[in-house]
């Protein structure tokens, strides 16, 4: 029985994949952990031929391929419905870990502290000209450590999805609302902020790509602020019921 699950959705990510993945097989647990990656009918050269390489040397990769693109949601939907391990842990294809230990020390504090539902950790970001700031530390939330609420996750959207590792809660871990967020991430951390407690663990745990292909690089500030409003909208929405 796998102890954690890792989720990879990945589209189009030939340049990263074989980075992201390895990170992952590359971890020193004390557990066993699968690793499912959902491709989302990727066009590029790389992205398949290299998954289907990496599924075939190691037993716990199992890779799915969608015929046809689900646009990203439905893609995270069937990858959390293949969870078999007791917690979850988040990881884009184009995004990588750099601490060999991340789902040890993630998974001890959800093992010794069951009220929690969420952990999550410093980041940095990494840019077409290296790493982008802060130059001289990692990204980290505000309070440095300690509980996060869901009025802080309303409040701004401080979760970087490669740090999360969270509780499966199996038939409860969709829901239909997500389908009308901007933003998949921030609904789901504000989610499981109303499922636990969610505490910050101060330690830099992994990479956030930033290139031109990728999803929020493309909003404009416009477009991100709208989407950020509709999402406030939509979390008061969902208190008020």
């Amino acid at each position: 029985m796998y102890k954690v699950s890792v989720i990879i959705p990945v589209y189009n990510a030939g340049p990263y994949i074989e980075q992201c993945v390895y990170s992952v097989i590359t971890q020193k647990t004390n557990f066993d952990f699968e690793i499912i990656v959902g491709d989302d009918c990727s066009t590029d050269l790389g992205t398949e031929s290299i998954l289907k390489r990496m599924s075939s040397m190691y037993d716990n990769i199992k890779y799915y391929r969608h015929q046809t693109n689900t646009k990203g949601k439905e893609n995270i939907k069937f990858l959390l419905s293949q969870c078999k391990g007791k917690y979850i842990a988040y990881l884009d294809g184009d995004d990588f870990w750099i601490d060999m230990n991340k789902l040890q020390r993630q998974v001890d504090f959800l093992e010794l502290n069951p009220e929690y539902s969420l952990t999550f950790t410093g980041h940095y970001r990494y840019g077409i000209r290296g790493l982008s700031y802060p130059s001289d530390s990692f990204i980290h939330w505000d309070e440095k450590s300690g509980d996060m609420t869901t009025t802080d996750i309303i409040n701004n959207n401080s979760i970087a999805s490669p740090t999360k590792v969270f509780v499966n809660y199996f038939d409860d871990n969709w829901k239909d609302y997500f389908y009308d967020a901007p933003f998949f991430d921030w609904v789901h951390n504000f989610y499981l902020s109303r499922m636990g407690k969610v505490r910050y663990l101060n330690f830099p745990s992994a990479v956030y790509r930033i290139h031109p292909n990728g999803v929020f690089a493309l909003l404009t500030q416009e477009e991100r602020q709208i989407k950020n409003d509709l999402s406030r909208k939509l979390f008061q929405k969902i208190l008020e019921k």
